[in-house]
């Protein structure tokens, strides 16, 4: 599995190794098939996207789908229940109810889409100044003496 470049190049793998259908992929998660087409197809997933997949499909690794290091499943062949733990950064280990999950998947939304408000602005100002650039009149030069 080596040499899968992008989350998405590793998502249809995972499909295809467990024989899973597209159409079965797309309902199952709620994710649009356009999310996967066209332009679209070379666009990594958010945040969002990545948290329906691992709840969907509790035995698919994120440390193999998000960064494409170890093995793509969790356990070879066992169906596994969404965990109940959590490993917090300092290597602890906390109880995780439906609750801090929630919370967490909520946190992970609003920074998706606070990712997404800051792109749209960065990019509405680099047209902002491309405008100012091009308007700029480069023929008068300034006396200085």
């Amino acid at each position: 599995m080596e040499g899968i470049s992008t989350i998405k190049e590793r998502i249809f793998t995972f499909l295809a190794e467990e024989g899973i259908k597209k159409t079965d992929f797309y309902q199952a998660t709620g994710l649009p098939d356009s999310n996967f087409k066209g332009k679209n197809l070379c666009s990594q997933p958010g945040g969002d996207m990545i948290v329906k997949i691992l709840t969907t499909y509790p035995n698919l690794s994120s440390e193999w789908l998000i960064m494409g290091r170890g093995e793509m499943l969790k356990t070879k062949g066992i169906r596994e229940e969404p965990t109940t733990e959590i490993i917090s950064s300092k290597q602890e280990v906390i109880p995780a109810s439906g609750e801090v999950i929630g919370n967490l998947v909520a946190q992970i939304t609003q920074q998706a889409e606070e990712i997404g408000r800051l792109k749209e602005r960065i990019a509405t100002l680099e047209r902002e100044q491309q405008k100012n650039a091009s308007g700029a009149t480069s023929g008068t030069i300034a006396n200085a003496g």
